[in-house]
This record gives structure tokens, C-alpha cells and sequence, in this order.
């Protein structure tokens, strides 16, 4: 077996030949570039297909590619707001009421 046909078989993504089915963990890991608790959270969730084989746990290679190409994204998302909610005010001034005189 020669080198390129080793690196091939760790790293999918920079094969020339045939998209394998599923890939491990540790594969999943060096492709993604996510740690193995994000993709244990991502299979816990659903957002991505397993199989088990015996004792190992493969991740369907399909699943992992739509999870990183950015098609996937959610483009019409609305941004997420930072810090603290505001409170809500419908006539948008300062209530002095409930301090004493």
C-alpha cells in the first residue's frame, strides 16, 4: 500500500475516488473539524445519521456533508439579538407610580 492511498483512506474529503458511505467518529472529527462532543450532541438530536456495526458507530458520510455545506444553513433565520431582553413598555415612558412621594 503506498502513502497516497493511506492519506486517501483517513481523510474522505481528498479521495479522487468513489464518496464512501459512512465514516467513523474519528473521521467525522478530522473532515469537520468539530470536537467529539458537538458531534455526539449532533447525533444525539438527530442532525446526524449513524449506524452500528457490531460495537462501532459509523456516521452516514451524507449527513455530515449536508451538515457543513452552507445550502443547509437556514438563510431567513432572524439574527439573534445580544444582551439583555428589554422590558416591555406600551407607552413607552418611565412609570413613576410605585415610588413614594
Amino acid at each position: 500500500m503506498n502513502i497516497s492511498s493511506m492519506q486517501n483512506r483517513r481523510n474522505p474529503s481528498d479521495a479522487s475516488g468513489p464518496t464512501p458511505l459512512a465514516v467513523t467518529l474519528a473521521t467525522a472529527r478530522q473532515i469537520s473539524g468539530l470536537g467529539y462532543t458537538t458531534i455526539w450532541k449532533l447525533i444525539g438530536n438527530g442532525t446526524l445519521a449513524t449506524v452500528r456495526v457490531g460495537r462501532r458507530r459509523l456516521i452516514a458520510y451524507e449527513s455530515l456533508r449536508r451538515l457543513l455545506t452552507p445550502e443547509s444553513q437556514n438563510a431567513t433565520a432572524p439574527a439573534r439579538r445580544r444582551g439583555r431582553p428589554r422590558k416591555h413598555n406600551p407607552e413607552g415612558r418611565v412609570s413613576f407610580a410605585s415610588v413614594p412621594a
